[in-house]
């Protein structure tokens, strides 16, 4: 899949180049290796940066659809980053999210899990 971009997507890199670190590296459109699926996987946006020596990679999934995202999106971005050694993900929806996805949301930061913000 070639890599894509949208002015929701280039709005939310302004923002998060001016709220990351100094070193930070932002990427657009990232093309990471998932080697369960054997291809390369986008990333909307990616975040490294270096933290007490350790290399941290967040990826930030923007959204523009009419409707709130649900729960099986945010399952589906949280398994692709998953598989492309992305250590926190952050989706980021025009429309919102549904109320299950809100829960869930909600949930997966009381167990200290990945939070989806």
């Amino acid at each position: 899949m070639p890599a894509r971009t949208n002015h929701y997507q280039k709005l939310v890199k302004i923002i998060n180049r001016e709220l990351a670190s100094v070193d930070a590296r932002l990427t657009e459109s990232a093309m990471l290796y998932d080697s369960e699926g054997k291809c390369e996987r986008e990333i909307d946006i990616l975040v490294e940066s270096l933290v007490f020596g350790c290399e941290i990679k967040i990826g930030i999934e923007c959204t523009e659809l009419s409707k709130p995202l649900g729960i099986r999106a945010l399952e589906s971005f949280k398994e692709k980053h998953r598989k492309v050694g992305i250590n926190k993900t952050v989706v980021v929806s025009q429309s919102g999210f549904s109320r299950p996805a809100k829960e869930y949301r909600s949930e997966e930061r009381r167990v200290g899990k990945e939070c989806m913000e």
